[in-house]
């Protein structure tokens, strides 16, 4: 067996320090994370050119739809503006 695995005598201690052993381990597993890392970048595709543009269709649409939503908060501003204030025991 290795000598990490041997106990010295019969107190039951390891041949490292169990902090050691812990230390070990972080270092195993970061060298693990960094090799899947690798891997990943490798193998997998890398599609990341940023915003691609929209098209025509779809910037008309999203225009639509903003003045659509703006003209709704117009409405809902004049309404709020020039309404009566309600009474507070006033139920719905």
């Amino acid at each position: 067996m290795s000598s990490i695995l041997k106990r010295e005598g019969d107190s039951g201690e390891y041949a490292i320090p169990k902090m050691a052993i812990v230390v070990l381990c972080m270092l195993g597993s970061g060298v693990l994370l960094v090799m899947g890392y690798a891997a990943s970048r490798l193998f997998m595709s890398d599609d990341t050119d940023g915003i691609k543009p929209l098209p025509v269709d779809q910037h008309e649409y999203m225009a639509t739809v903003r003045a659509r939503n703006l003209d709704i908060l117009e409405a809902e501003a004049r309404r709020s503006m020039y309404a009566r204030p309600r009474p507070k025991d006033a139920v719905e």
